[in-house]
């Protein structure tokens, strides 16, 4: 399955939800993805990691300066 034409190749996106503004760093490149949440800055409130290719793909906190959670998505946009 290939990415989704309507997903942009961008570095931030904000979204609100449950009336709260978040700041999330999109990974959709081999780099970015790589990088994640390394060295974020505070201002960045979490990430969103698109893939090409539904598979599996192991995550990492080494130099992530919070905790996090991980959540996966399918194809379909349903947690899995």
């Amino acid at each position: 399955m290939k990415r989704k034409k309507n997903i942009k190749k961008q570095k931030a996106n904000n979204i609100s939800v449950n009336g709260k503004k978040l700041n999330i760093k999109i990974c959709n490149t081999s780099s970015s993805r790589a990088l994640g949440l390394m060295f974020a800055s505070s201002r960045v409130d979490g990430a969103f990691f698109i893939f090409d290719y539904p598979g599996t793909y192991p995550i990492h906190s080494l130099f992530v300066p919070r905790v996090f959670h991980a959540f996966y998505l399918n194809e379909k946009f349903k947690v899995v």
